[in-house]
């Protein structure tokens, strides 16, 4: 039997064990507080419906980029009861830049559903002196030393800078946090410039002006932020 259901924003994987009355492990491999969470809670609200006789948890494994918490689904016991949720980043992005992984991607994990899929913004701290992706831009290239947050190397919200970086010509500091949660309570406090996360995990902040959206990583603009432009009707596309 498969030993781990791999879940993520637009991933899921694996097969729950048939047996009831079981303690059934969720993990998410970041730390709380990021946009997997709340999607991960939904899940397991559904599967406790299902499976009544079950106690399903939820368990935040940070580190590594993913690494650490897609390890510990990797090598549990396979017995059905060891669960993933995950982007799908780690299935698809790690093993590229990754040489020496502790698992094989493509044979530790089997995909089952996709569970969803979200847009991604570009947010900066309120207090950063920008309103568009070209004052960003502009401001990185006048000398501004600026850094953005991720879950750790080789995530989606990493490679994003760096393709940021690339396309403008400039250098942003990459800082890597334990989960987007974490990265996104540094950027609150001030602490860090910028993160790239999706638009559903940060909609509270910008609505409460704590953060500001300058642009979604799509060529089709957020209903969530109707006003934010993306990054194809950027003066900048990347």
């Amino acid at each position: 039997m498969m030993k781990c259901l791999v879940v993520g924003i637009v991933a899921l994987c694996a097969v729950v064990s048939s047996a009831r009355g079981e303690t059934v492990r969720v993990v998410i491999p970041y730390a709380p507080g990021g946009a997997l969470d709340p999607l991960a809670r939904i899940l397991v609200n559904g599967l406790g419906k299902l499976r009544p006789s079950d106690s399903i948890i939820i368990e935040n494994i940070g580190g590594a980029g993913g690494i650490v918490g897609m390890n510990t689904v990797a090598k549990a016991a396979p017995d059905g009861r060891t669960l993933l949720f995950s982007p799908s980043g780690n299935i698809v992005i790690s093993p590229s830049l990754q040489a020496n992984l502790p698992y094989d991607a493509a044979t530790a994990f089997e995909a089952v559903a996709l569970v969803g899929s979200v847009k991604t913004a570009l947010i900066v701290r309120s207090s950063l002196e920008v309103k568009s992706l070209a004052e960003l831009i502009a401001l990185a290239k006048g000398g501004a030393k600026l850094t953005f947050g991720s879950p750790g190397p080789g995530t989606s919200p990493h490679i994003s800078g760096e393709m940021l970086n690339h396309a403008a010509g400039i250098s942003m500091t990459h800082v890597p946090f334990r989960g987007l949660g974490p990265a996104l309570n540094s950027l609150l406090g001030g602490h860090i410039d910028l993160i790239t996360t999706s638009v559903i995990g940060v909609l509270p902040y910008v609505d409460a002006k704590t953060a500001r959206a300058l642009t979604v990583f799509d060529s089709e603009r957020s209903e969530q932020l109707p006003d934010v432009p993306t990054t194809v009707g950027s003066a900048m596309p990347i």
